[in-house]
C-alpha cells in the first residue's frame, strides 16, 4: 500500500496526461453557483441520498435472506459490509478564484463544470437464537465535487473515505439520523435496528429508523408473499415507502425449469421535494395508496421477475404508474447456475450479465428530458464451501435502482462492492 501511495504521489508530480490541464485549481472545485441546474441537482442527489431507502434495502438485501436460512440450522449471525461509488452522479457549475494563479490551472477555468462524486456505505449485523433475533443496518452516505487531481480523487473515493466511513458506520444509533450539507457536498448517516421473528412458514421484523420512523416487515415465506414499509413520525405522508407482493415464488415446484417468480409493487420517494400545504392539497380527499403516501414527488412501480429460467436465465419487468404510466425497465439477464446459493437469493458463486432499457419521465426541475436508457449490470460472485463467507463485485450502467433515486444521473457508472460473513 505504501509503495502504491508513493508511486501515486511521484506520477502527480509530472505534468501531462497524468496531470491534466486544470489539476491545480481549487482541490474541491470552486464554489458552485446557486441557481444552476447542476446546482440544484448536486444538492437533490446529496439530499436524496441520505434516505432510509438505502439502510432497509440493504438489510433485506443482504441480512435477511442469510439470517433466515441460517436460524434454521443453528443459532449464530451475519455480518455484511457493502461499499457503493458513484461518478459524474451531476455536472455543477463552479467559479474558482484560483484560476490564472499557475500554469497548471489558468484564467479559463474561472469558471467551469466540475462532476460531482458521490458513496454510499453499509454495515449491517443480525444474530439469532432459535427463532428470534436482533438486526442493525446502517448508511453513512456522503459526496461532493471531485478533485481534479485525479489521483487524489482515487485515494479519496477508493482508500480515505471507505476507512473513516466504516468507524462512523458502526455508530449510526448515536446520529439519530444525523446529516448536514454545505454547498454542494454533504454528509449523512442513518440506520435502523430492531428484532425479528423467524418461523417455519413466516417472519416478522419490527425496527426503528434513526431518521425518526417505524420499520415493519411482515410475510410468509412458503409462497413468498410479504409487505415491507417505514412509517414516517414527522412527514405529511403516513408512509415514507413501501413494497407489496410476492418474493421469488418457487414455481419451479410445479415445473423446475420455471425458476423463481416476484410480483411486486413498490412506492418511494421521486422528484424534487414540496412543501406541506402543496402535498395536502394534492392529497386532500384521496384514498388508497395516495392517500397512505402522498400521491405527489412519488415512483410508483409495478415488478414482474422471472429468476432462474432453465437456471441460467433472468427476466424483469416493470411499468410506472406514478409520476406517469410508462414501462419503467425491461431486462435480460444471463448467469452461471451457482449465481444464487439459495431461493431466497443468499450470495452463490458465478457471474451475470444483465442488459436492458430504463424509462424515465421528464424532470426540467432538474433539466432532464426524460426518455429511455440502456442498462447494464455485470457482476461477480464468491463464496466459500462452508458459506463462512462470501462476496463480489458489481459494475452498474444506468441502473434502474440508481436513477429511482438520482433520476439525473444518466449515462454514469457505479461500481459496488459487498463482503458477507457468518458466524
Amino acid at each position: 500500500m505504501t509503495l502504491l501511495l508513493l508511486t501515486a504521489l511521484a506520477l502527480a508530480a509530472d505534468d501531462g496526461i497524468l496531470r491534466p490541464e486544470g489539476t491545480d485549481c481549487g482541490l474541491n472545485g470552486g464554489n458552485p453557483i446557486a441557481g444552476t441546474a447542476g446546482f440544484e441537482n448536486a444538492r437533490a442527489a446529496l439530499t436524496i441520498n441520505q434516505n432510509t431507502y438505502g439502510a432497509t434495502a440493504f438489510a433485506e438485501r443482504a441480512l435477511f435472506p442469510v439470517a433466515r436460512r441460517k436460524n434454521q440450522e443453528e443459532d449464530g449471525g451475519t455480518l455484511a459490509v457493502q461499499w457503493t461509488f458513484t461518478f459524474n452522479a451531476a455536472q455543477v457549475v463552479s467559479y474558482d478564484d484560483r484560476a490564472g494563479g499557475s500554469k497548471n490551472c489558468p484564467d479559463a477555468y474561472r469558471v467551469q463544470v466540475r462532476p460531482l462524486d458521490m458513496q454510499a456505505g453499509n454495515i449491517g449485523l443480525t444474530g439469532h437464537w432459535g427463532n428470534f433475533g436482533v438486526f442493525y443496518s446502517s448508511s453513512v452516505t456522503f459526496g461532493q465535487q471531485a478533485y481534479p487531481n485525479p489521483f487524489l480523487r482515487g485515494m479519496m473515493w477508493l482508500g480515505a473515505a471507505p476507512m473513516y466511513a466504516s468507524t462512523i458506520a458502526a455508530l449510526g444509533p448515536i446520529s439519530r439520523g444525523w446529516a448536514t450539507q454545505e454547498g454542494a457536498s454533504a454528509f449523512a448517516m442513518d440506520w435502523i435496528g430492531g428484532v425479528r421473528y423467524e418461523g417455519a412458514v413466516g417472519h416478522a421484523r419490527l425496527g426503528y429508523a434513526g431518521s425518526k420512523g417505524l420499520y415493519v416487515d411482515i410475510g410468509e415465506d412458503v409462497v413468498g408473499l410479504n409487505v415491507s414499509s417505514v412509517a414516517r413520525f414527522d412527514d405529511e405522508s403516513t408512509l415514507g415507502q413501501l413494497k407489496a407482493g410476492g418474493t421469488r415464488m418457487p414455481l419451479k415446484k410445479l415445473a423446475a425449469p420455471l425458476g423463481f417468480t416476484s410480483l411486486y409493487v413498490r412506492d418511494i420517494a421521486f422528484g424534487p421535494a414540496v412543501n406541506g400545504d402543496v402535498v395536502s392539497e394534492a392529497t386532500e380527499g384521496a384514498s388508497g395508496l395516495d392517500g397512505l403516501l402522498g400521491g405527489v414527488g412519488r415512483l410508483r412501480t409495478q415488478h414482474f421477475e422471472q429468476e432462474d429460467l432453465g437456471g441460467w436465465v433472468d427476466l424483469r419487468l416493470a411499468t410506472a404508474t406514478r409520476p406517469v404510466e410508462s414501462l419503467h425497465l425491461a431486462a435480460l439477464g444471463v448467469h452461471s447456475p451457482d449465481f444464487r446459493a439459495t431461493r431466497d437469493g443468499v450470495v452463490g458463486t458465478g457471474f451475470l450479465v444483465q442488459g436492458g432499457m430504463v424509462s424515465l419521465p421528464g424532470q426540467p426541475i432538474y433539466g432532464v428530458e426524460g426518455g429511455r436508457y440502456a442498462t447494464a449490470r455485470v457482476e461477480l460472485r464468491a463464496r466459500s464451501k462452508t458459506e463462512a463467507i462470501g462476496g463480489g463485485g458489481t459494475i452498474l450502467w444506468n441502473d434502474p435502482e440508481l436513477l429511482a433515486l438520482y433520476p439525473f444521473a444518466t449515462n454514469v457508472s457505479s461500481w459496488s462492492f459487498n463482503v458477507q460473513g457468518n458466524f
